[in-house]
């Protein structure tokens, strides 16, 4: 288990690796922010990225979401980004990449 400042964690759930995130998450948590999820990816587990009490996020994080994701597939690992808060999503809506970062299904 690994934590940042209150606003990033990952915990090992059932063979889940959850990276949860919680109130801003902005450039100043990036290279935090790239540690867990490259110790997400090293764990070999599915990964899943709870944003739900999620306030804010600036392009740094949701370009390293991307990488994350990217980086899972190559591994064959599951990556999925849900919950996800309401100012959230409709801030990935307007920035266009709600529906290219996110699984669909579960937003």
């Amino acid at each position: 288990m690994s934590q940042l400042d209150n606003a990033c964690k990952l915990v090992d759930s059932n063979g889940v690796s959850i990276l949860t995130l919680k109130g801003k998450v902005k450039i100043t948590e990036a290279t935090c922010l790239k540690e867990l999820l490259i110790e997400a990816v090293n764990e070999g587990n599915p990964i899943r990225v709870d944003m739900s009490e999620l306030e804010d996020i600036d392009i740094t994080m949701i370009q390293l979401l991307f990488s994350a994701r990217n980086k899972a597939a190559t591994f064959d690992l599951e990556f999925n980004i849900f919950p996800i808060s309401v100012q959230t999503k409709e801030l990935l809506r307007t920035s266009g990449v709600l529906y290219e970062l996110f699984n669909p299904n579960n937003v």
